[in-house]
């Protein structure tokens, strides 16, 4: 048994080494964090292990700590929740299938997680006597960690853009199979195959623990792949998290037991890979949510110095979310958000309503060259007949209907005048040259 895992550990460490090799790592490690995250972790992971197996073997039972298998069974739950959250709002706005599988596949693992403190801290209040108790949170243990290779094994090899589903039906059944699992798990704890004798892992849960181990570890494999080629900070964290589950897994296997060292050390390596990826989504988002505030504040600055009028309409109602001050001094300065076409240009929604109901309706741009409306005196406009050139271009949300309309605007009025002026001009030397002639 000791062998096997230590056999499993030098595995890992050169699938790691050499899928880094063939993948051209080293290119990519200067400019990303997460390659390089990926490359610490997975190099330090298989030296602990290494050194695990080779020089201590099982570890110790320095003190029976029975409160902190829960605990930290607990911080993973939260972990999870966390993560769980994050991703389903990316899939909410994205749509990508790897998210979806992803958030599942924590939110599984949170679930199997809580059904295991639940389980154990029935175990501690029978005084840990309970042999099927603590059978049935070996159970617990090795279906959360399945669940959540399979899981996130698939969120690697998932990297299209997936159609939109419900999230709040897919969250439900995901919960409703783990929790029907985990209770069959705990109704059944008395005739399950057991996977603990005197303390010590069987040779069946060894096998098992390997078997999970090499799921993780080919996730974070293919995961990495697709994070380099799809640059999804998800999947690429979630690579990560493999590794030190996969890490964990092989610990576990290696210790062979409850409460000695390693198996305490493992138990804080899951909860690190997953504090690691919650931070390193955030981290990620409040980097992508300054970004977005400096382009809006550029395209802002650019905006008020563009001369044509521009503004966002809300679908459906034709609702002002954004204009530019060329485009407020046009409707004479009225224009405010919130308010509708027909509330703040009264005299040109008749013309211009049909024209957003065709482009709404459509999907399609609407473009015309020569628009003629008459104004009162507004700031920068005098009072009179003007000229625009009209285009109303729809902007399409991620599930592919049209949810605003931008506007543009560019008034022609002055080379409208010059033509004419021109064309008069011609008309009256035509006409010059026409007496000429008949005298």
């Amino acid at each position: 048994m000791f062998w096997s895992a230590l056999c499993i550990s030098v595995v890992t460490g050169e699938v790691v080494r050499g899928f880094l090799v063939r993948t051209r790592f080293r290119s990519h490690v200067a400019a990303d964090g997460i390659v390089t995250a990926f490359a610490v972790a997975a190099t330090a992971l298989v030296l602990y292990l290494i050194l695990l197996g080779v020089f201590w073997g099982p570890g110790p039972v320095v003190a029976v700590l029975p409160l902190y298998v829960p605990a930290a069974a607990g911080a993973a739950f939260l972990l999870s929740l966390g993560i769980t959250n994050l991703c389903s709002g990316r899939y909410s706005a994205l749509h990508e299938a790897s998210v979806l599988w992803i958030a599942l596949a924590f939110w599984a693992s949170a679930i199997l997680s809580g059904i295991f403190v639940l389980n154990f801290s029935v175990l501690l209040g029978a005084g840990g006597s309970s042999a099927s108790t603590l059978n049935a949170a070996s159970w617990l243990y090795r279906l959360d960690w399945t669940v959540l290779a399979g899981g996130l094994l698939g969120g690697a090899l998932a990297m299209h853009e997936g159609s939109h589903r419900s999230l709040g039906k897919l969250l439900g059944l995901t919960a409703a199979a783990a929790l029907a699992t985990g209770s069959l798990v705990v109704a059944l704890q008395g005739v399950l195959p057991s996977l603990v004798s005197d303390g010590r892992w069987t040779v069946g849960a060894t096998v098992w623990d390997g078997l999970v181990a090499a799921l993780f570890v080919i996730g974070a494999g293919v995961g990495l792949r697709s994070y380099l080629r799809g640059r999804n900070v998800v999947v690429g964290y979630a690579a990560l998290v493999q590794l030190f589950a996969a890490a964990s897994m092989v610990g576990a296997a290696i210790s062979a037991s409850w409460f000695d060292l390693w198996f305490y050390l493992d138990l804080a390596l899951l909860d690190i890979g997953f504090a690691w990826m919650l931070y390193g989504i955030m981290s990620g988002y409040a980097d992508l949510y300054l970004e977005s505030e400096r382009r809006r504040a550029l395209a802002e600055a650019m905006l008020e110095n563009v001369p044509a009028a521009i503004a966002l309409l809300r679908t459906p109602g034709f609702r002002l979310e954004a204009a530019n001050p060329a485009f407020v001094a046009v409707t004479g300065g009225v224009a405010r958000p919130g308010r509708p076409v027909q509330e703040f240009w009264p005299s040109l929604s008749k013309e211009l309503l049909p024209m957003l109901e065709r482009s709404f309706r459509t999907g399609k741009a609407v473009q015309v060259e020569d628009v003629t409306w008459p104004m009162g005196e507004s700031r920068g406009l005098s009072a009179g007949e003007h000229h625009f050139s009209l285009s109303l271009v729809p902007i399409r949300s991620p599930r592919g209907n049209v949810e605003r309309q931008l506007l543009l605007l560019h008034e022609t009025t002055s080379e409208v005048v010059s033509l004419r002026r021109l064309e008069a001009l011609l008309a009256v030397a035509e006409a010059g040259l026409a007496t000429t002639d008949v005298g």
